[in-house]
């Protein structure tokens, strides 16, 4: 694999590149490493005619940019456009952080453009078949939960949870628990089962636990806020009910008008 320097404003970046996370401070941090040290890793880049595409070294070409470089190092490859895309997963999901949301885009990319299953792409990535649909189910979730996430305010795991709940309404209520509580999914998972089967829906069946004890999260209880009395609950001791936003609108008013003195016991 030949290593070159490649002037910067040769590189031409694809639209449906695989671009990871990076904080203002984290960025800076890398320019002053790449002032001291220079550009340790090269980037990865295929040959396209008289053109060179970015494979990977997003981040690195971006702080190259910022300090002013003309040209950084690079590994050029001869191969086609999906080899490239798949590579893409390979160099940048596997070694930096990328956000979900972005993955998920790419990984329904992948599907669309090259007609892959989730079995292959399973095959091709390295990871299990319930991965890969999880996280390609993402783009399909209310734009909300999308937002929250691309927020980094919950994680995959914590949306996909939410997007079990049967409507909107619910799924932004309990986002918004998620939220103001810093929820795991273990947590949220036990929220929308309770949820489900008040609503007397089946829930879907939780997955295994985990065999090493010490993946298992620590939950500490929660305490949410009632709307009514303003007083403090256990989740578990929360109730919820559903309803039209005329009706809603209704209660919330009656509630007001009260005050909210009345006491409620949790649970009934």
């Amino acid at each position: 694999m030949k290593i070159q320097n490649i002037k910067i404003d040769e590189i031409e970046i694809p639209e449906t590149l695989l671009r990871t996370q990076i904080s203002g401070e984290e960025l800076v941090a890398l320019q002053e490493s790449i002032k001291q040290f220079g550009i340790l890793e090269p980037l990865l880049v295929r040959r396209d005619g008289d053109k060179f595409v970015l494979i990977a070294g997003y981040r690195r070409l971006t702080a190259a940019q910022n300090i002013g470089l003309d040209e950084v190092p690079c590994r050029v490859l001869e191969v086609d456009k999906k080899t490239a895309d798949i590579l893409t997963v390979e160099e940048n999901f596997k070694r930096e952080e990328v956000n979900p949301l972005d993955f998920s885009k790419y990984l329904n990319y992948l599907h669309l453009q090259y007609g892959l299953k989730v079995s292959e792409i399973s095959k091709l990535l390295g990871y299990s078949e319930s991965y890969i649909y999880r996280m390609m189910k993402l783009v399909s979730l209310d734009d909300f939960l999308q937002e929250a996430l691309d927020d980094g305010q919950i994680t995959a795991e914590v949306a996909l949870e939410l997007s079990k709940l049967p409507t909107p309404e619910l799924r932004f209520e309990y986002l918004e628990y998620a939220r103001k509580q810093g929820a795991k999914a273990s947590l949220v998972r036990k929220w929308v089962q309770d949820e489900l089967m008040r609503a007397g829906l089946k829930p879907a069946p939780s997955p295994p636990p985990p065999q090493d004890v010490s993946q298992i999260e620590e939950q500490k209880e929660v305490l949410l806020k009632c709307e009514g009395c303003s007083k403090e609950y256990p989740s578990n001791g929360m109730l919820s009910m559903i309803l039209c936003r005329s009706c809603y609108n209704t209660i919330k008013r009656a509630i007001e008008i009260s005050g909210g003195e009345n006491e409620a016991t949790p649970g009934t």
